[in-house]
């Protein structure tokens, strides 16, 4: 969700606000993944992988899932999308 570029409002701040970070790797590298902001060393997301425990799709036994992190609007219980600059250095941790 990018922000502001174009604008001609000197109040408008150009960036990105994530509202979503859908980490992905191959297992058995899977014990955790995290997305930092560099520039801060601030931790933006960390994903743990969930362990199938049933027959159901999406919870099969033997299969890890990633749940990703989601960003919106608070009354969906889910925490403000924080706005990156452009040149924000991410860095990705697995």
């Amino acid at each position: 969700w990018c922000t502001g570029v174009g604008s001609t409002d000197a109040n408008v701040t150009s960036g990105v606000q994530l509202i979503y970070a859908g980490p992905h790797c191959h297992a058995p590298s899977c014990l955790s993944m995290e997305l930092y902001n560099a520039d801060t060393g601030r931790l933006i997301c960390k994903v743990e992988p969930t362990y199938g425990q049933s027959d159901r799709v999406f919870d099969e036994h033997g299969f890890l899932a990633l749940p990703p992190c989601l960003w919106g609007d608070k009354s969906q219980g889910l925490q403000p999308p924080e706005l990156l600059s452009l040149d924000t250095t991410l860095l990705s941790i697995k």
